[in-house]
């Protein structure tokens, strides 16, 4: 992965996106990992994310997971199901986020499409022509530059849209249940 993206010789640039750790009827699983990012993932403050998720009026985690990318890398405008606390380790972001009022300006894929949390207008070059409830979007979302030790609260069915600008982007998010 790392080696393909930094020769690039396919001229094609690439991401990781991997569960970490997942919970699901109080079973605990966790894909096979190196020795390292296991120590590293038995030796995160658990009681930290537990005193989040009370603060925050969370129900218990889900889910975590490792996102990997680079330069210029965007992810296209979606939607989670579930709140996200979103850890940026290494590197830094740029997420653009709409609150779910303005749903309909996103133009998000039908319910039950594949793509159903997606929004279908460019935001890096929006067509007003084909999309035109998208201009009544202008102004109203909040912007967020994350950096190395920052931590982003999304809350769910919130729209955001993410540049990586870092070199190389290391993040680490946790989607929690809701109440």
């Amino acid at each position: 992965f790392v080696r393909c993206q930094r020769d690039q010789k396919d001229g094609m640039s690439y991401y990781l996106q991997t569960p970490m750790l997942r919970q699901e009827g109080g079973t605990v699983t966790c894909p096979k990992v190196d020795r390292q990012l296991e120590d590293d993932l038995h030796d995160m403050d658990n009681e930290m994310m537990m005193r989040l998720s009370a603060l925050g009026s969370f129900g218990p985690i889900s889910r975590n997971q490792l996102f990997v990318s680079f330069s210029d890398f965007l992810t296209a405008t979606h939607y989670d199901q579930q709140h996200n606390l979103y850890l940026q380790i290494r590197g830094a972001k740029r997420f653009l986020l709409f609150d779910p009022k303005d749903f309909a300006g996103a133009y998000p894929f039908p319910v039950h499409h594949p793509l159903d949390r997606k929004a279908r207008i460019d935001l890096e070059r929006p067509d007003l022509g084909e999309w035109p409830r998208f201009a009544a979007l202008a102004g109203r979302g909040v912007e967020a530059l994350v950096e190395q030790g920052d931590i982003l609260f999304m809350p769910m069915s919130w729209f955001h849209h993410v540049h990586s600008i870092g070199r190389e982007n290391i993040s680490l998010n946790w989607w929690f249940y809701d109440p």
